[in-house]
Parts: C-alpha cells; structure tokens; sequence
C-alpha cells in the first residue's frame, strides 16, 4: 500500500461519507420509531435517495483506491457490490411501489453497514472499529441481499407482469 499525498482529502471523504450515511441512518430510525410523524418510509426514501447516491460515488472513489493500490480491499467485491447498489438505487427502487418494505429496508441496511465500516477507516489502529466492521456485515448483508432479491423478484414478477398498472 503506498501513502498518497491525498490523504487529506480521503480523510475528509471518510468523515464526509460517515455523516452522510450517519444521517440516512438516522431519518429510517426517526420514521421507524415516531409514528406519530407525518414522515412515512417512503418519503424517508425520496428525501435520502439523492444523498446515497452522492455516499456511493465516495465509494467509487474507494473502489479506484484499491484499483490503484492505494487502499487494500478487494477490487472485484467492491466492483461488483457497488454495481449492485447503483442498479439497485436507479433501476429498482424506483419501480416497485412506494408502500413496498424491500426499498426502506435495503437503503436502511446500507446504512448500517457503512456507518459501521468507515469507524475503520477513520481510526485504523483501533482494533474495536475493525472488529465492528468485520462482524456487522454478517448481519445486514443476508437481510439486504434477501431484500434486493425481494425487491427485484417483485419487480419482475408483479409489475412488469400483467398485475401492476
């Protein structure tokens, strides 16, 4: 791993991409337990959806990071979860409808699994941020894989069947 004269700015991306994700975490958690709200996950959905999109560009940015060298991880997980992530935020959420569990909970999911992440890469010595990082993922992957499967399996059965308006 080399040390780039960029570290500053991949350091205030990380800090950048914990709030941001911080945030989106905390309007689903607001919406889940506030029922009194006029918020609805639906509208938690539209409000973070072009947010995420900003937080996903910043891991694009990681992925070039391990492209490069600069950043260990593996290229071909993060390639192919963050491909997924972008189909998943443009090509499938917008088409199933607003009252559906799959997009509140998959976006919900995301953001657990990145708030817990970036801790890691923040403080790279502390050995409770890569435990964190390492373990909440074997939680909020299956559930957000089940959901993305959900999510498109409605899709495809439902409304672009004959069932669906």
């Amino acid at each position: 791993m080399q040390l780039t004269p960029l570290k500053p700015l991949f350091t205030a991306l990380n800090w950048l991409a914990f709030i941001g994700w911080s945030y989106v975490l905390y309007n689903f958690l607001v919406t889940a337990t506030d029922k009194s709200s006029s918020n609805n996950s639906s509208q938690v959905v539209d409000r973070v959806t072009p947010i995420i999109t900003g937080l996903e560009g910043i891991c694009c940015v990681e992925v070039l990071r391990i492209t490069v060298g600069d950043l260990p991880g593996n290229l071909l997980l993060g390639s192919i979860l963050h491909a997924i992530r972008f189909t998943t935020l443009f090509a499938i959420i917008p088409r199933i409808p607003s009252e559906h569990w799959t997009g509140p909970v998959i976006l919900a999911g995301w953001a657990v699994t990145e708030v817990s992440r970036y801790p890691m890469y923040m403080f790279p010595t502390n050995d409770m941020c890569r435990s964190v990082r390492m373990v909440v993922p074997l939680v909020t992957f299956p559930v957000v894989s089940f959901s993305e499967a959900a999510g498109i399996s409605f899709y495809s059965l439902v409304c672009a069947g004959m069932f669906c308006n």
